[in-house]
């Protein structure tokens, strides 16, 4: 209701018809309105409201509040803001409503509008216009990917960090996205390296098992070195314990996270590097102590 309702230009308050400007006899005389500079500032540069919300609470015209503005020196908003972003000046929850409205009617003006160059002759080629990478030496260089890409290796500055990490806030992915995503990663093969820096970032700490592991190893002077957190990675997997002179490794499974298969799949991943591996599973643990001794004593023989 309050897009709807226009007030009379000479600053009387009063609401009109939408096809009439003034009341029959206002546009003869407009009598000028002097409004304060504290109320002004307070709505326009603290409380971030538009022009027509002003006019309205204040029940004066669009010109009104405009002569005013100037009147009193208020400098407009586009050059406080310059070359600041949206969060800066509306903080991050506002920016991002702003940032929908923004995008929704910029949509709704371009449908079924054609394109701005469609049609036009007097636009200039591109430059790479018939060029190949194998006659053109920038065609291949923006061609190139991995370590022979020209931005391969070239450190991002904090700016560029900050906006990369702002537009991935909050994203949810649809579910077609997300296939279209696992698709792509199926098949393609991580090195160590990368392995490494993702098992960091998840912060892993050891389990109960493992807690449980861990004392038996101090406790009897067992030489394996707890690796779970992603400190070694051996043919792209992350062992839990490792014995790295002996190259002998542990794993402890969790009835709930594993299955049988998995037993053979982790041996024979390990032994593609020349290393033994020995499987403890959860239902061990609830027996004797003198159970997981003895396997692990026949496991440092071999």
């Amino acid at each position: 209701m309050i897009n709807k309702i226009k007030l009379c230009e000479c600053g009387c308050g009063r609401i009109i018809k939408e096809n009439r400007r003034f009341i029959s006899g206002h546009n003869i005389t407009v009598p000028i309105i002097f409004l304060d500079k504290r109320i002004l500032e307070k709505l326009y540069l603290r409380k971030q409201k538009s022009l027509k919300n002003i006019s309205l609470q204040l029940r004066v015209s669009l010109p009104t509040i405009k002569r005013n503005l100037k009147r009193l020196n208020i400098k407009h908003r586009e050059f406080i803001s310059k070359g600041k972003s949206y969060e800066e000046i509306y903080g991050f929850e506002k920016a991002k409503e702003l940032k929908k409205i923004r995008s929704k009617t910029f949509r709704q003006t371009m449908l079924g509008k054609p394109s701005w160059s469609k049609g036009r002759r007097d636009l200039p080629p591109s430059w790479n216009k018939g060029l190949t990478k194998e006659t053109d030496p920038r065609v291949l260089k923006y061609t190139q990917s991995g370590k022979h890409h020209y931005q391969y290796g070239v450190p991002r500055t904090k700016k560029d960090k900050l906006a990369i990490s702002k537009t991935l806030k909050g994203r949810i992915f649809s579910k077609e996205t997300l296939k279209k995503m696992s698709r792509w990663q199926k098949g393609k093969k991580k090195p160590d390296h990368v392995m490494k820096a993702l098992i960091q970032s998840l912060r892993k700490r050891p389990n109960l098992l493992e807690l449980s592991f861990i004392k038996i190893c101090q406790k009897y002077n067992f030489p394996f070195k707890y690796v779970g957190n992603g400190s070694i990675i051996i043919g792209r997997l992350n062992p839990d314990f490792i014995y790295k002179r002996k190259r002998k490794i542990i794993e402890i499974f969790g009835n709930y996270w594993h299955e049988d298969k998995d037993e053979a799949k982790k041996q024979k991943a390990y032994a593609k590097e020349n290393y033994k591996c020995l499987i403890i599973w959860e239902e061990e643990f609830k027996k004797n102590e003198s159970h997981i001794l003895k396997r692990v004593n026949k496991f440092m023989k071999r």
